[in-house]
């Protein structure tokens, strides 16, 4: 059956800073289209001026993102040319230098390709694949037969230097990549111009920055060299169009030539395969005339048209027409420092400028943004101040139904309600932290989780039952003052409640000195009998190391004796209608109150019943001790003291269990010689072994009689 709080949960809910901003976001989107229907009067007005504020924006917006993404290549070959001019070149460079490039690879995914080359000879790159994944090539002159070693590394490889692929080709004498020789006969840092790049089975736009490297003293020691890939560039240009039909792309003019388009939307039409000298198939820039883009063909010969008449260097807009239709173009230069002369173009088409959306509608659109975006902030701020407290004290509530009480400031709010909320809820937490120490803590965690009122009743469970005293406490009581008592037994008894709570144990009763507990109830446990033995063997060890503290402190040492057995009991609410106590009834409950006293006569410390020991014998050293009588059984019940866990128990707890049980089999088959002999065995291992010496003169009685 359903409780109340599930039912309600059937149901959606909505959190309250949602329901907020909802209703104020309606509220305000409403405004803003009755704004923008009164405004729709205003259209048509001025559109070339429009049209050069979009297309100026849009090359603004994109100069910025390309400037800032080659600005890298600036900033990381300064940092290239600054180390490598201050070091000392040997191979271990190239080591450092190979782990500092992957990590500037992995961060700056649009670089694909860095380099050094040496004028002494040797040369190291790593470059980005297809696929994502980076490669090391190190290259290295052979001055005694004049070849080059070119050796391929994985990063993971390269400071082992662990190969995948090495191979030996004669060195060109005189043969230096273009943009080598230009950075070195320039002495300072270029960009080259465009050129295609193989990638896989794809053909894209490629430039690289070289710059030149000097030694401290001056001397010339190599070029390193940064590559993009344009496709990132074309990539942007898709993301961004201009107004929603126009695009932009970007060209260059190389020192011989006609301009050449390097990006664009779509990069696969710059560039094409066409057969070169001896019939090898060779890759290059599609002739702007040539594209299949017929606005981007427009553009460049007016363009050039237009560089003859000296318009200028831009920005420029101009109107121009490409099958059948009318647009606006404009350009303008890459400007800025270290940075390549490529020219920015934008296309849109006029019907999207003397369309329904003009400038007044756009300012208008523009103050209805800022002003829903402020409202949406403000109650965004207002909705959090009321939500998030709510929201804790929603946390607070759940935790509460699982009777988490966990101690923590408290949070004021500034709304009175909220804040009384949170006053009451912590006032609560409270009681119920005071509740739970006098009621076992699973116990009202089970009654506040099913939502119903604690009723009378019971049921049959196995459960196992703990008992625990101390020895000879009336004694050591009468000579303490109560008010030292109290806080020495509070010492006690928090330590050994402490070890039981570890190990899932209700504590029933704290009855003086007493303690009783049980496993399995009100939460399952299908280990309880393990569990309580566990807790006994620790509670035994930590009063030891109580005894330690209390021998400095000159308090009374205390001994405790422990009693368990497992079976069938009764387990519930026991009392009546206005008063209850959970708690367990039944014959092995006496049973395991009888075994706590036994340890009296034994001597021992532990002792558990015979139901209790089935369940734990192969995990912890136990030995039979006696038979008992029981009120209400024939025969006796066996009785076990429990020694240790088989994971930590010494050989001589071993030995001293496998020799008793064997003397106590004995024992009850009445052969008096074997069991004479084995508890014998027990005392010369253990002298003062009580059990044992009991039983040993048991045996000694019965041979005599």
């Amino acid at each position: 059956m359903k409780n109340r709080s599930a039912e309600q949960g059937d149901r959606i809910r909505v959190p309250f800073r949602i329901a907020l901003s909802m209703i104020l976001a309606i509220l305000l989107l409403g405004t803003v289209a009755g704004i923008g229907i009164l405004s729709y009067s205003n259209l048509r007005k001025n559109a070339d001026d429009l049209s050069s504020q979009v297309v100026d924006q849009t090359s603004r917006r994109i100069e910025m993102w390309v400037g800032n993404l080659l600005s890298r290549a600036h900033d990381q070959s300064q940092l290239n040319r600054a180390t490598l001019g201050q070091v000392r070149l040997s191979p271990k460079t190239f080591t450092w230098l190979g782990s500092y490039w992957r990590r500037v690879m992995e961060s700056q995914p649009y670089i694909t390709f860095l380099s050094v080359g040496l004028e002494a000879g040797g040369m190291l790159s790593i470059e980005r694949l297809q696929d994502g994944r980076l490669v090391f090539r190190e290259v290295r002159r052979n001055r005694d037969n004049d070849t080059l070693e070119i050796i391929d590394y994985r990063p993971e490889d390269f400071r082992e230097r662990k190969a995948y692929n090495r191979k030996i080709v004669p060195r060109r004498t005189g043969r230096k990549p273009s943009w080598y020789l230009q950075a070195r006969d320039t002495g300072r840092p270029v960009w080259t111009e465009a050129r295609t790049i193989r990638k896989g089975i794809e053909t894209v736009a490629g430039v690289t920055f070289a710059a030149p490297i000097f030694g401290t003293d001056n001397g010339f020691r190599g070029v390193t060299t940064i590559d993009f890939d344009i496709v990132a560039i074309s990539k942007f240009l898709a993301a961004n169009p201009v107004g929603k039909e126009g695009f932009a792309f970007i060209f260059e003019k190389p020192a011989n030539g006609e301009p050449r388009v390097i990006a664009h939307p779509t990069p696969e039409i710059l560039t094409r395969t066409v057969t070169g000298e001896r019939g090898r198939p060779r890759h290059e820039f599609v002739p702007f005339r040539s594209l299949t883009d017929a606005r981007v063909a427009r553009f460049m010969e007016i363009f050039l048209e237009g560089s003859r008449k000296q318009l200028g260097d831009g920005p420029a807009t101009f109107p121009f027409s490409a099958g059948g239709v009318d647009y606006f173009g404009s350009y303008r230069h890459l400007k800025g420092k270290n940075l390549p002369g490529w020219v920015i173009a934008s296309v849109i088409p006029r019907k999207e400028i003397m369309g329904l959306v003009d400038r007044n509608n756009l300012q208008a659109l523009g103050i209805g943004l800022a002003v829903l975006f402020l409202i949406l902030l403000a109650s965004h701020w207002i909705s959090g101040r009321i939500a998030e407290p709510l929201g804790n004290i929603a946390r607070d509530q759940e935790a509460i139904g699982r009777f988490e009480l966990e101690t923590k400031p408290i949070e004021r709010s500034v709304i009175k309600e909220v804040d009384q909320l949170i006053v009451a809820t912590e006032d609560m937490k409270r009681g119920l932290r005071s509740f739970g120490k006098y009621v076992p803590a699973d116990l009202v965690r089970e009654i506040l989780t099913s939502g119903e009122e604690a009723a009378l009743g019971g049921r049959r469970e196995t459960l196992t039952i703990f008992f625990s005293d101390i020895r000879e406490f009336s004694s050591i009581a009468e000579r303490m003052p109560p008010e030292t008592l109290v806080e020495h037994l509070a010492d006690y008894l928090g330590e050994m409640y402490r070890q039981i709570r570890e190990e899932s144990g209700t504590v029933d009763k704290l009855i003086g000195d007493s303690i009783m507990a049980f496993w399995g109830a009100p939460a399952p446990n299908p280990d309880h009998a393990a569990a309580a033995c566990r807790a006994a063997l620790h509670c035994q060890e930590r009063l030891g190391v109580l005894r330690e503290k209390w021998t400095l402190e000159g308090k009374p040492l205390l001994h405790q004796r422990i009693g368990i057995d497992t079976g069938d009991v009764v387990v519930g609410n026991m009392g009546s209608e206005s008063r209850m106590n959970y708690t367990v009834i039944g014959d092995h409950v006496n049973m395991a109150s009888r075994f706590e006293n036994l340890n009296r006569h034994y001597g021992t410390q532990i002792l558990i019943g015979p139901g209790t020991y089935d369940l734990v014998k192969d995990r912890f050293v136990a030995r039979p001790l006696d038979l008992v009588s029981v009120k209400g059984r024939k025969g006796g019940v066996r009785v076990y003291e429990l020694m240790g866990d088989r994971k930590t128990a010494g050989e001589e707890q071993v030995r001293i269990a496998e020799w008793t049980t064997v003397a106590f089999d004995a024992y009850l088959a009445k052969r008096w010689d074997e069991a004479i002999e084995n508890y014998e065995k027990v005392l010369r291992l253990d002298s003062g072994d009580t059990p044992a010496a009991l039983m040993l003169a048991r045996s000694r009685e019965s041979v005599a009689s």
